[in-house]
């Protein structure tokens, strides 16, 4: 039986492709009973993205993770997913290389978090409002 700390809430932004790619990649095989996916854009009254604006993580920052109680952002959300080696396929086996490493991941995640903001502009979606 799942115990309630083993329980994975990923707050994503449902309009930025890198972002479904990477969610989508997670939440696979045997791993996805205990994610649970949080769009955002959609879900603006959901208790765990009241809890992260609670405490003032925004979400244009970065992915958010929720893992133990505690709230991950950014580069520390896909370092624990990576450490935590949810999901399956390439897209994950890509970011656990570049994220499980955390002076990687300082180099790699500005370039992933400019090109998320460039997508959803060109989109014509923008930054999520606070």
């Amino acid at each position: 039986m799942e115990k309630a700390q083993d329980k994975i809430e990923i707050i994503y932004d449902g309009e930025c492709p890198i972002c479904q790619a990477g969610v989508k990649s997670l939440c696979t095989g045997e791993d996805l009973g205990r994610i649970t996916k949080i769009d955002k854009r959609v879900e603006t009254d959901n208790a765990v993205v009241q809890e992260a604006k609670d405490a003032n993580l925004n979400i244009n920052k970065g992915v958010i993770i929720k893992y133990q109680g505690k709230l991950y952002q950014g580069l520390d959300a896909l370092h624990l997913a990576s450490k935590l080696k949810i999901g399956k396929g390439a897209v994950n086996a890509i970011g656990r290389l570049m994220f499980r490493n955390k002076t990687i991941g300082r180099a790699l995640y500005p370039i992933l978090r400019g090109t998320r903001n460039v997508l959803v502009s060109l989109k014509g979606v923008g930054q999520i409002k606070e």
